[in-house]
């Protein structure tokens, strides 16, 4: 069970005021239920750095979603001032850049941080629904100046 922050922080306290071991600290918190194994590397990571914070660098690197990446989806996914229409669907931006589709979305997503919309078709108002619009509109024009 990995450690909160404040339990690491905690455990430190204890390895430098009170100069407690691994056994002693699981044996005198044992409604904490910690392991004496995972202690101990805590603890152990805590004398050989002096912290509780993970090293700078370290997790999985980042391979697709770089500055680089994000800026060449950026260009690719959204339509030039100049010329509408020219916007990239995830699929065509796959092909181009050879970031895989999925990427690309959690790119537009997460970093872009844009939404998805569709322009959807609906029905032509005829002559009659346009004078009863407009009819309805004046009346509530109307009925609020009032």
């Amino acid at each position: 069970m990995p450690f909160t922050y404040k339990e690491k922080c905690f455990i430190k306290i204890l390895r430098r005021e009170k100069e407690l071991g691994a056994k002693r600290i699981c044996s005198e918190y044992h409604q904490k239920k910690w392991s004496v194994s995972s202690v101990r590397d805590l603890l152990r990571k805590i004398d050989k750095t002096g912290s509780v914070e993970r090293k700078p660098g370290s997790g999985r690197p980042r391979s697709v979603r770089t500055q680089r990446n994000i800026s060449r989806v950026s260009e690719l996914i959204c339509s030039q001032e100049d010329n509408p229409g020219t916007s990239k669907s995830p699929r065509d931006i796959e092909k181009v850049t050879g970031i895989s589709r999925s990427s690309v979305r959690r790119i537009v997503k997460r970093d872009l941080r844009l939404n998805v919309f569709r322009r959807k078709k609906a029905q032509l108002l005829s002559d009659t629904d346009r004078q009863k619009s407009q009819v309805l509109q004046n009346v509530t024009a109307t009925t609020m100046s009032a």
